[in-house]
């Protein structure tokens, strides 16, 4: 009797689990492509939505949204970002639109990041690049502790981060070294430099911090299927490799993973000391 109790016990634990989880993704579900606010442009053709597709990440974390850019009813693009506004919800304050002939330029801005620049071109072009600035509208509310966590940690730094994006891209990309470009998010690891790209799939480069020794920084090379639209999410990337760019001689060598938990190639173990 006592042992029939407890496995009823152990299985209403597991239903309710379930259901918990179960509520979790039909919540994050019904929450996608939620409009946070809508731009015009002043003659009225052309209309800018910025959109939530995911909640703040527990605690404190950043959100993901994306971008459409409209003309008359019709999508000409859309992309997606990461903004880190310290567990805030998304709202209209975290972006600045400005129209233009050919564009339409929108600033986000968030309370734990640069402003990050994305320019969506009326011929279906997108361009993301990172500023050096934090907006009017966030600086008064911006602790001290924040705004240095906000400080490039060193030129030196961002320059062997740069180093090593340019280095793999040299090796795998399936463009010219003058196509080299990277494409900046509200943080390192949601910054990407884009490999090679066809109509089903796009294969691109992520920093992911340095090795263990301090000797290498670490690159996760991801593929992505595409949408009937078009467009891709980080959360169906597929790990296609993760390499160590060497600071002492500017080599990149391969792990071989293409799952976290996979046992790296030796040469790898070698220079990142992952023995």
């Amino acid at each position: 009797m006592k042992h029939y109790n407890v496995s009823k016990i152990i299985f209403r634990i597991f239903v309710m689990i379930a259901i918990v989880s179960l509520g979790g993704l039909l919540y994050i579900k019904c929450f996608k492509s939620a409009n946070v606010d809508i731009a015009q442009s002043v003659n009225g053709t052309y209309e800018a939505l910025l959109q939530a597709t995911s909640t703040p990440a527990w605690s404190f974390g950043s959100q993901t949204g994306k971008l459409i850019l409209k003309k008359d009813e019709t999508i000409i693009s859309k992309t997606d970002f990461e903004i880190a506004n310290d567990g805030k919800s998304m709202s209209e304050k975290n972006w600045i639109v400005s129209w233009y002939d050919d564009r339409v330029e929108i600033i986000l801005v968030g309370e734990e990041q640069y402003d990050e620049l994305v320019t969506l071109y009326y011929d279906g072009q997108v361009e993301h690049s990172q500023l050096t600035t934090h907006h009017d509208i966030y600086r008064e509310n911006v602790s001290d502790d924040i705004t240095s966590d906000l400080q490039v940690e060193s030129s030196q730094e961002e320059k062997q981060i740069v180093d090593g994006y340019k280095a793999i891209y040299e090796i795998y990309s399936d463009y010219p070294l003058e196509n080299f470009k990277i494409y900046y998010g509200a943080k390192f690891t949601s910054t990407k430099c884009i490999l090679s790209e066809n109509d089903d799939t796009t294969e691109y480069l992520v920093y992911n911090g340095k090795s263990k020794n301090e000797k290498c920084g670490l690159y996760v090379r991801y593929q992505n299927k595409k949408d009937n639209n078009g467009t891709w999410s980080d959360a169906n990337a597929l790990i296609i490799d993760i390499y160590a760019y060497v600071y002492e001689n500017d080599s990149v060598v391969s792990s071989g993973k293409t799952y976290w938990e996979d046992i790296a190639l030796e040469a790898f173990q070698e220079v990142a000391e992952e023995r």
